[in-house]
């Protein structure tokens, strides 16, 4: 195979080769060769030299992250910045870190392995990321080193056919309750109407007695109104249906009743279907089967597509049960508790398994906006949200990224205030 560009190192393992295929051929698009010899460089190919050696070329000096693998260190704080960027694994060189490290350990996500700081869903912490510590949660700060790198490739070795992105927008939801009142079981429905009236609502008594006679359309059943913002505008739109579960903060109806067979052929039309596995599939792979067999039973299809509920991730096993259920893409990589880009990137990326040392065949998307964030976690108003949402998709847009978005059907129910920030975002996301 013909290469566009030469990197050598002194060493070659698992965690290199995926940073090298990320940075080169995914993002950058060129084709590279790995030489391990000095004494087998061609120098008739542009050099990057990933090592201590004095050799011609873009030299990045490496840090003994990736060469000794040692994934669950933190990296040292450092103040030094590279073209107004903040930077870790400081080194000497040309470029003053260890980039290939730096993107490995945001896109593999070791800081959140073994975490003893969780919340209270078992959750790690956006605030103990790295990216939040040092202010760049709400920039693809992986995308803007490589923007970077690309200067300083100019720059030192000659220009290159870059591969040239186009960004996306990927407007998703997971419908956790499909229904507010509808297809309830009759006691259930009752009594919801008594607790109300018990409360002094009378007007949530009577809406909800108006759905249940038919005069009126369920709060929750927003579907058209969702799609008809959205669909001319978005490269996808991805509905993740919750199919299962007997906890607490599971409360779907179940995938079997007519309703809810209905809803899903409504929403196939137009969308994908996507699986929304159950607060307790976190890691109970036969949880899992169970429910992505049941939703393809109602689908007629393959399930390729995931997110987990309340966005509860265990590193490895949660991403390696996917696997085993031939679940192709995942949409759980942002974090509940802030906006932003959870690995550093707004590019869709393999996931690294960083206990069986190697790479994996599951699509990770960025998650970079969730409803329930703006609202329950960062307790933003409206027009709040829309300011601080603006800059998540310039950032993105500037770097040609991939933009998912994430929001509630109930969430959007007519005259909520939040149906402002739903339209305004839409706006500014859509396609050019």
């Amino acid at each position: 195979m013909n290469s566009d560009i030469q990197i050598f190192s002194e060493f070659e393992n698992p965690a290199l080769t995926y940073t090298l295929d990320f940075v080169f051929e995914e993002v950058l698009g060129l084709r590279y060769q790995l030489t391990l010899q000095s004494d087998s460089l061609d120098f008739g190919l542009p050099l990057v030299n990933y090592s201590n050696l004095d050799l011609n070329g873009l030299q990045i000096q490496p840090s003994n992250y990736l060469r000794t693998e040692s994934f669950f260190e933190t990296p040292n704080s450092t103040d030094k910045s590279w073209y107004g960027l903040p930077v870790i694994f400081e080194s000497k060189g040309h470029i003053p870190f260890d980039v290939f490290s730096a993107i490995f350990f945001l896109l593999s996500r070791a800081e959140e392995y073994n975490s003893p700081a969780t919340d209270q869903h078992g959750r790690f912490l956006a605030e103990n990321s790295w990216a939040f510590r040092n202010k760049v949660l709400e920039r693809p700060i992986i995308d803007e080193w490589i923007e970077a790198f690309k200067k300083d490739l100019k720059e030192k070795i000659g220009d290159f056919p870059f591969k040239k992105h186009s960004y996306q927008w990927i407007n998703t939801y997971d419908i956790d309750v499909a229904y507010a009142h509808l297809y309830r079981p009759l006691k259930r429905a009752l009594g919801g109407a008594f607790k109300s009236g018990l409360a002094g609502d009378l007007e949530r008594v009577q809406k909800r007695l108006k759905v249940l006679a038919g005069k009126e359309k369920d709060p929750f059943d927003t579907y058209d109104y969702q799609q008809d913002i959205t669909y001319n505008n978005s490269s996808k739109n991805i509905y993740f249906i919750l199919s299962g579960g007997n906890s607490s903060y599971d409360n779907a109806l179940a995938l079997h009743h007519p309703g809810m067979i209905e809803l899903i052929e409504r929403l196939k039309e137009r969308s994908e279907i996507g699986i929304h596995p159950s607060y307790d599939s976190i890691n109970q792979i036969e949880i899992l089967r169970k429910e992505i067999t049941q939703l393809k039973d109602v689908l007629g299809g393959k399930i390729v597509s995931s997110r987990q509920h309340f966005l509860r991730l265990q590193l490895p096993d949660t991403y390696r049960n996917l696997i085993s259920n031939k679940i192709e893409n995942d949409f759980s990589m942002g974090f509940p508790h802030h906006i932003g880009f959870r690995s550093g990137t707004s590019r869709v990326h393999k996931f690294f398994d960083l206990k069986a040392n190697q790479a994996t065949s599951l699509k990770l998307y960025p998650l970079q906006i969730m409803d329930g964030t703006l609202i329950d976690y960062m307790k933003l108003k409206p027009e709040e949200a829309i300011e601080k949402v603006s800059g998540i998709v310039e950032r993105t847009k500037s770097v040609n990224g991939v933009l998912v978005t994430l929001w509630h059907n109930h969430i959007l129910e007519e005259g909520s205030a939040w149906r402002r920030v739903y339209e305004k975002l839409s706006e500014m996301a859509r396609l050019k």
